[in-house]
């Protein structure tokens, strides 16, 4: 399963990959590194927290699922398809409008 990651300006974060439930990997954006990348981080060492000190490890099969559920409980939004869609879909996130500034903060004439 692929899943693409907005935050909740939709805001294009990066896309993760999971197999069978487990996780598989996950490809971050800058945006999406500033975000989240901290949080994978810690995942992969402790696992995702789903509870007070209960934790799904990556390569559960529940990791999919705990991952959705926390992902949405934090503001993000998701997009998830099957590894044969993900071309098409990502080709439609590249016709995402680009916000007003550019990259240095300046408005865009």
């Amino acid at each position: 399963m692929i899943c693409f990651l907005f935050d909740g300006d939709r805001t294009f974060l990066g896309e993760l990959q999971t197999r069978d439930g487990a996780f598989g990997c996950v490809l971050l954006s800058r945006e999406g590194e500033r975000q989240l990348g901290d949080r994978f981080s810690t995942w992969q060492v402790r696992g995702l927290p789903i509870a007070d000190e209960t934790f799904v490890q990556l390569r559960n099969r529940a990791f999919f699922d705990a991952a959705c559920r926390w992902l949405h409980a934090h503001g993000f939004t998701l997009d998830i398809c099957e590894p044969h869609e993900a071309a098409a879909r990502y080709a439609e996130y590249t016709k995402i409008p680009v916000k007003a500034e550019g990259k240095k903060g300046r408005k865009k004439k």
